[in-house]
């Protein structure tokens, strides 16, 4: 593998520019030893626009509005897996679901940060195997505009499922000629995918669960307190709110009684 010279890379004062620019679009705080991402996820874009500099790029990015959602979706990240943080899905699936369906017939369900769908699938997918497929509406959304995109077309390479059990593989998904694996078609009926920018955007509201996992570990603390205030505001009584396993809201929001449910860590607004 060949190493990346100094003259590969952004500069220093230029980077700083880009990253504040990152802040002021989404909130995104971006540390400094992400030069080299950075760099080498804008380096296709320069590319694709037979742009030759970096900082030519920065003031075309400055010139050209409709600029910005490429550049958005070029730095934000988005790998993920079906059924990831599985003791997550499991207080779902025995006790928070059933809980929330049988106290008022229906639950609303938001993913925020879904990247390429895996998240919402998988809990549609619990919804479905409990019988409730048809009293959930599920919103998933993302700030970048091309995973959203991917999630709607619901095929995903065999990495991507690597802890499905093999009798839900078998019932909701079917395997191509290109072995990439489609998500029963019938699972995308309750959700509904959109372009969403949590620092700009209106939240929706009256819902009953959140999951917003590992997507504030890469805000700025003040924008965590800002996104998590918000966040409780979109709850109604008796919501619960998933984050990563490696996130807390120590010394962000004190609005939340954090419970622990099925060996998770959830958090439920009274």
């Amino acid at each position: 593998m060949n190493e990346t010279t100094v003259e590969e890379l952004i500069s220093r004062e230029l980077f700083e520019k880009f990253t504040k620019l990152i802040y002021q679009l989404c909130g995104i705080y971006m540390k400094e030893s992400k030069v080299v991402l950075l760099s080498n996820r804008l380096r296709k874009r320069l590319n694709a626009l037979n742009i030759k500099s970096y900082e030519d790029y920065y003031d075309y990015l400055l010139s050209h509005k409709d600029e910005v959602q490429y550049f958005l979706n070029v730095i934000s990240t988005n790998e993920t897996y079906f059924f990831r943080s599985e003791t997550q899905l499991e207080a779902l699936s025995s006790v928070i679901l059933p809980l929330i369906i049988n106290r008022k017939g229906f639950a609303r369900i938001w993913s925020a940060g879904c990247s390429t769908g895996e998240e919402p699938y998988s809990i549609a997918i619990v919804a479905k195997e409990l019988g409730f497929y048809s009293k959930v509406d599920i919103l998933a959304t993302d700030i970048n505009s091309d995973v959203i995109e991917a999630a709607k077309t619901g095929i995903y390479p065999e990495r991507k499922l690597k802890y499905v059990k093999p009798e839900i593989m078998e019932k909701y998904f079917y395997k191509d000629t290109d072995d990439k694996y489609h998500i029963d078609k019938n699972l995308k009926n309750r959700i509904t995918f959109k372009k969403h920018n949590l620092l700009t955007d209106i939240f929706p509201t009256e819902l009953d669960i959140i999951f917003c996992r590992n997507v504030m570990i890469y805000f700025s603390r003040d924008i965590q307190k800002q996104i998590v205030k918000n966040f409780y505001n979109s709850l109604i009584s008796g919501g619960f709110f998933f984050i990563g396993h490696a996130e807390t809201l120590y010394a962000i929001s004190d609005n939340f009684k954090y419970l622990k449910i099925e060996n998770s860590s959830v958090y439920y607004k009274e």
